[in-house]
């Protein structure tokens, strides 16, 4: 069995081995070494597997590396979710680095929680920044800040990129779930982040820890998909917007024009993958979530007609 370090860094990879370098990098600078590396490949027919192998033999912390069939990012975080062995889990992406006083922050930062509210929190939040330096999304309103999500998204509009120390035991408890493998990045982060933090705090700071790069080979760039892909696409949307729709719509009046706009996406997702009003009318159970339905009923035909054009084209 591995040695039990205090937080695990999980990197998912695919055909990565141009860019693995920046996360290797950043870890041999880190200040804080209670921690191991867990690369998650996934189904790279690259290089990747010598490059790791090599750092092996040299890297001062341990580093563990798994191969599996390609099934996506979230399927890889799953097995991450499996076999690490940290307290905590930090996902940093196979083309990201960090400063050098990352985990350290981190780990203070949790450490300055009390001990009697630490079963409140699933871990601690930080700011991104760009390969330039400047911090993406808006800031915190204050820092630190002890936050729900719907402090966070709904009241405050802090959403946007960034980074995340969290429970491993928390995490466990609410994997991605295991549908569409193999399209990748076809399910939002924020799905999952959303549900633990309906029931646990995050101790947010204004702090960039995590670079990422948007450049040509930086996972923060878009890239063409497939027409499989764009399928499933319109399939994850619908199934996002849905628990958007169901789970949250008690929020209602605090952001009325995004519940809105939602409603219209979904409906426009829900016709893309062949449903018919009567599906999503049972898909949408609660009496408020259906109101704001019938409210829009009278533009659904033109969603409809738009829709079943864009699936046309998507199969020739």
């Amino acid at each position: 069995m591995p040695q039990s370090p205090q937080i695990t860094v999980f990197t998912p990879t695919f055909n990565r081995v141009h860019t693995l370098h920046r996360v290797f990098e950043s870890l041999e600078k880190q200040t804080f070494r209670d921690f191991e590396w867990l690369i998650i490949d996934d189904g790279s027919t690259d290089d990747t597997h010598t490059l790791v192998a090599t750092w092996q033999t040299t890297a001062l912390f341990q580093i563990r590396y798994c191969f599996q069939k390609n099934g996506g990012k979230h399927i890889a975080h799953n097995t991450a979710l499996d076999i690490a062995v940290g307290t905590f889990f930090i996902v940093a992406d196979s083309d990201d680095r960090f400063v050098p006083e990352s985990l350290a922050v981190f780990w203070a930062t949790w450490q300055g929680i009390p001990d009697a509210e630490k079963p409140e929190f699933a871990g601690v939040w930080s700011l991104v920044q760009d390969e330039n330096g400047k911090v993406a999304g808006q800031p915190f309103p204050t820092s630190p800040w002890d936050s729900y999500w719907v402090d966070k998204l709904y009241r405050q509009n802090t959403n946007g990129e960034q980074w995340h120390m969290q429970r491993l035991d928390i995490l466990r408890q609410f994997p991605f779930p295991p549908l569409f493998a193999g399209e990748g990045f076809y399910m939002l982060e924020s799905f999952v982040w959303k549900k633990i933090n309906a029931r646990y705090k995050y101790r947010c700071i204004n702090e960039g820890l995590r670079i990422y790069y948007s450049t040509p080979d930086g996972l923060m760039n878009s890239k063409p998909r497939t027409k499989r892909q764009l399928w499933l696409s319109d399939m994850s949307s619908k199934v996002i917007l849905e628990a958007q729709l169901t789970e949250d719509m008690q929020y209602f009046w605090l952001r009325p024009i995004w519940f809105c706009n939602w409603m219209i996406y979904y409906t426009k997702y829900a016709f893309a993958t062949g449903h018919h009003l009567t599906d999503i009318w049972q898909s949408l159970k609660y009496a408020n979530v259906r109101l704001l339905f019938l409210l829009f009923l009278p533009i659904f035909p033109v969603i409809w007609l738009y829709s079943t054009l864009r699936r046309y084209i998507k199969k020739q």
